[in-house]
């Protein structure tokens, strides 16, 4: 349980008490559990702005090595890319290019 509930139920039974008192003991309480829940706010944001801060650092180095492999990529002459290249044989059937249409053809 929580100070403030541990205060509150240390009260009970007990006669003759002071409300002045009791409102201070329970603003202190209150007073001390807020700045236990802002101190680790504080420090779970200065995590989040750490990591925010690799991620974008990441982010950098990956948009330079796309551009970089684009550039190589682009220096590549036309003639050699794999891409471009054509089957003059596409029509030719071989061992390494029989696909299931090729075994139901009539010869």
């Amino acid at each position: 349980m929580s100070k403030f509930s541990d205060y509150i139920t240390a009260l009970e039974g007990k006669e003759d008490l002071d409300p002045l008192k009791i409102a201070a003991d329970l603003h202190s309480i209150y007073t001390d559990e807020i700045g236990t829940r802002d101190a680790k706010i504080a420090d779970q944001d200065a995590a989040i702005a750490e990591k925010d801060t690799v991620v974008a650092t990441k982010d950098e180095e990956i948009t330079r090595w796309k551009a970089r492999n684009y550039d190589l990529t682009m220096q590549i002459p036309s003639n050699q890319h794999p891409a471009d290249k054509t089957n003059e044989n596409e029509n030719e059937i071989d061992g390494a290019t029989i696909t299931p249409d090729n075994l139901f053809e009539s010869a």
